[in-house]
């Protein structure tokens, strides 16, 4: 958020959402604060509510959740610190559920660089917790004054000290103010990706109560901000030209969800005729022709990769439709249920094995 925009207008507004449109959930939330630090917003009553402000939280997420921020601590504090004095107020705000714009990983450019999006994948990767710098303190070695100094996208670290005018100041990590913070990396679903692109990642940033939320494997719905952050400086000259970037997601909601499979409860039908048996596969306990279908995936990508060594997954859906195990949606469905349980591990991009 830019300093030059006034965010009273908003937060005004969201004062007014919270007493009147989620006035319950609102009450709710307050309630349990003391277990959950995040408030959830449903972007389609944001929506509902007042369109125009709907309408700018996707262009301007950063000013905008600030200002529901601040409108949820100034509404709500004194009822809270009166419940709990001895606690700090300090809420998050997070919203879900935005429109769906059939927007892939591959999709996202320049043009997206500080917009709200939302995408569904598999977790490939989640590194070791670590700690995000919030509020930096920092003191002048000189005249011993001290200065915070909120650390956003736009901070520009002070060199010069106010008082003294020297450069001397030195950060102050015991009274600075950090944050959890945890980098994972997502995958498009295989289901997903557009015709002649396989399994796009892309980084994620988690902070405060997001972190160790997920766990390599999970598939998950996320809404985040994209950044644009440099990529590792290349070796050849040319590349020295320009400064690439590569775009990253700060995640502002994250949610484990479960892509199930088309699943039906049916009667086992021979010649038309109905013999009133339950289509249930009695080992697994799933339903028999979903289990006869993956038998069948099974034995196709056994066929492929003992011919070429791995399975191309465009090989492997052609060949499932062609023999009539079930349409291109369904087989990709069933391959990522089958990646997800573990039958199947990634190699490199469209390309799986068998899991010996």
């Amino acid at each position: 958020m830019t300093s030059d925009v006034d965010i009273a207008p908003f937060v005004e507004k969201f004062e007014s959402f919270y007493s009147t449109a989620i006035s319950e959930k609102t009450n709710h939330f307050l309630s349990e604060y003391l277990v959950k630090r995040s408030m959830l917003v449903d972007y389609r009553e944001l929506e509902r509510y007042d369109r125009e402000l709907a309408d700018i939280l996707i262009l301007q997420p950063d000013t905008i959740i600030n200002a529901a921020e601040i409108a949820l601590v100034q509404s709500q504090e004194i009822a809270f610190r009166t419940a709990h004095p001895e606690t700090l107020f300090e809420p998050h705000v997070r919203f879900f559920n935005l429109p769906e714009t059939g927007l892939h990983i591959l999709d996202i450019r320049a043009q997206h660089k500080g917009e709200l999006i939302s995408l569904k994948g598999i977790i490939t990767k989640c590194r070791p917790i670590g700690a995000k710098l919030k509020v930096a303190v920092y003191q002048c070695q000189m005249c011993d004054a001290t200065i915070k100094v909120p650390m956003t996208k736009n901070t520009v670290v002070p060199q010069v000290c106010g008082e003294c005018k020297r450069r001397a100041f030195k950060l102050l990590d015991e009274d600075s103010y950090f944050v959890d913070a945890q980098e994972i990396e997502l995958q498009e679903l295989l289901e997903q990706p557009k015709e002649g692109t396989r399994g796009a990642t892309i980084s994620l940033l988690l902070e405060s109560d997001l972190v160790n939320l997920v766990a390599q494997g999970d598939t998950v719905i996320m809404t985040g901000i994209v950044r644009l952050l440099p990529s590792q400086t290349s070796k050849t000259a040319k590349d020295r030209l320009i400064q690439h970037y590569k775009p990253s997601i700060d995640v502002v909601y994250l949610e484990k969800i479960k892509i199930p499979l088309k699943m039906e409860i049916r009667t086992d039908s021979k010649e038309e005729t109905k013999t009133g048996k339950l289509d249930i596969d009695i080992i697994t306990g799933g339903s028999r022709h979903l289990v006869e279908k993956t038998k069948a995936i099974m034995a196709i990508a056994s066929r492929i990769q003992s011919q070429h060594g791995s399975i191309d997954i465009s090989q492997l859906v052609e060949q499932a439709r062609n023999e009539g195990v079930a349409d291109e949606i369904m087989v990709r469905r069933m391959i990522d249920d089958l990646v997800y349980k573990g039958e199947f591990y990634k190699i490199k991009r469209g390309f799986l094995k068998i899991t010996s």
